[in-house]
């Protein structure tokens, strides 16, 4: 069994050495790999500092944001945001693959930001189909805040802590008529009944968000009829009217379904 007190003396000695800025490259490797998830989680945050002078850092904060301990996964986001790695934004959202709490969801939006990852989409108006359905992919979407931002890995617009926070999306119709608005969300367990609200023009239409019991499981929520009498470019807002819990919603998709 590994020794807990030895491993807070190397701990502690480590924080000796940092403070001195000198590197001990062998005693922070070794403390990486400690049981106890929260010596590890402390000498993530000494790599932070530490990181530009090992080279093999990419390869270490790979492995650390995909840590069985979220804490772990946290420092090793904020570990990314330091980085001058090319590949540091890539690495950091290898943790969006886990559960995400608050914390992490706001460590990993300021990494990304930070990072300048942007969406090459981002403000392009959707086209009408055939069917005469427009669906508003989050890609497309213009993010107005500090929190909400487009996740690439998931393809969806998530991080929505803010209720100042709010998008919109531009599209083209074709052929003119009444649609039916939907949502695809999803909200963790214990999280929903938010309140957003979808505006065209004058018109606005209001969802309460469900809960679905977890971020990575989606629901389709129709919101009600928009009547869109011209061709034309046109754009549709969305913003929170009430934050109920910790976080809005993610949004997958914005639909307009056209009433034959």
């Amino acid at each position: 069994m590994e020794n807990k007190t030895n491993k807070q003396m190397q701990l502690e000695a480590l924080w000796i050495y940092q403070g001195l800025n000198l590197r001990k490259p062998k005693l922070l490797k070794t403390l990486l790999k400690a049981k106890d998830a929260h010596v590890r989680a402390a000498a993530v945050r000494v790599l932070r500092q530490w990181q530009d002078g090992l080279e093999d850092t990419p390869k270490l904060l790979r492995k650390l944001v995909e840590d069985k301990h979220p804490r772990v996964r946290l420092e090793a986001v904020l570990a990314c945001g330091f980085s001058n790695a090319p590949d540091a934004a890539e690495i950091a959202q290898l943790a969006a693959g886990h559960p995400l709490d608050d914390g992490l969801r706001h460590a990993l939006n300021k990494t990304l930001r930070y990072h300048g990852r942007r969406n090459a989409a981002a403000g392009k108006p959707a086209s009408q189909r055939k069917d005469g359905s427009i669906v508003l992919h989050p890609s497309r979407a213009v993010v107005h805040g500090g929190s909400l931002a487009f996740e690439e890995e998931n393809q969806n617009l998530g991080f929505w802590a803010n209720a100042n926070d709010w998008c919109e999306f531009e599209f083209k119709v074709n052929q003119p008529g009444t649609f039916i608005v939907s949502i695809d969300q999803a909200c963790a367990k214990d999280q929903g009944g938010s309140t957003v609200a979808l505006t065209v023009a004058n018109q606005r239409l209001v969802a309460t968000v469900r809960d679905t019991g977890s971020w990575n499981r989606y629901e389709t929520v129709e919101v009600g009829r928009l009547v869109i009498p011209k061709t034309g470019t046109h754009r549709l807002l969305v913003k929170p009217i009430k934050l109920k819990k910790g976080a809005v919603m993610d949004l997958r998709t914005v639909t307009l379904k056209l009433v034959k």
